[in-house]
């Protein structure tokens, strides 16, 4: 795991990019009320991963949740992110790392996890920042989209994500120092005690993790949620 200061530089890099791409390109916003089919959903993600500056916020959202009705749609288990940390943490490989992330958000689009270290190898390996923006750009969008969800207050009003991996990136986003204790309340909701945010006030941060657990279950059974969430 990278640790949870790290993020700050990642996020200051997406935050910086994207508002530049954003004026270029004119921001704007689209209602969208409807339900999405599964053309309308391909439509968007062609779109977002194109770094489509005009896709409304509820659109990103869409983008997100939505890929978990997809055969893609991993969970917790992760499409290869652990081995670009390694490329990058252990063998200072950031290049290597950067075409690892790529492959992955072919895979994943949405990934948190993936986004966070393609651009993070980008700014180890001085790929130009018009390499990376569009990622910068998804980046964005996919942590506004989960911030949008929810306050993680409560277990009424947790952040919903789509992996155990996610939790960790928006928590670094939030700039959490440490994370103390987790476990998992009425099933489908982590509860994590933390500390030295600066980003939030507050001990402890709610995640509903309902789409992951749904996952799991259908890949392993319901018996396997004893060894579901560990720090």
């Amino acid at each position: 795991m990278i640790p949870i200061r790290r993020i700050r530089s990642i996020c200051l890099f997406a935050w910086l990019a994207v508002p530049l791409a954003a004026e270029a390109a004119g921001l704007g916003r689209h209602p969208s009320g409807k339900k999405t089919d599964r053309a309308q959903y391909a439509r968007l993600c062609e779109r977002f991963e194109s770094g489509d500056t005009t896709l409304a916020p509820d659109q990103c959202g869409t983008v997100y949740y939505g890929f978990a009705a997809q055969s893609r749609y991993n969970g917790s288990l992760g499409y290869g992110e652990v081995d670009a940390m390694t490329l990058i943490e252990q063998q200072d490989k950031p290049q290597e790392a950067f075409a690892l992330c790529e492959r992955i958000l072919n895979k994943a689009p949405v990934s948190l996890q993936g986004h966070m270290m393609l651009l993070l190898a980008a700014g180890r390996a001085a790929i130009p920042p018009e390499q990376a923006c569009r990622y910068a750009i998804r980046f964005d969008g996919l942590l506004d989209a989960v911030f949008r969800s929810g306050d993680g207050r409560s277990v009424r009003t947790a952040f919903r994500v789509l992996s155990v991996a996610d939790e960790y990136v928006v928590m670094q986003a939030l700039g959490v120092e440490s994370v103390l204790s987790q476990s998992l309340v009425e099933e489908h909701y982590a509860r994590i005690e933390i500390s030295g945010a600066t980003g939030y006030e507050g001990d402890e941060i709610y995640f509903d993790v309902s789409l992951p657990m749904k996952h799991l279950d259908k890949v392993f059974g319901k018996n396997s949620r004893t060894v579901r969430h560990t720090a």
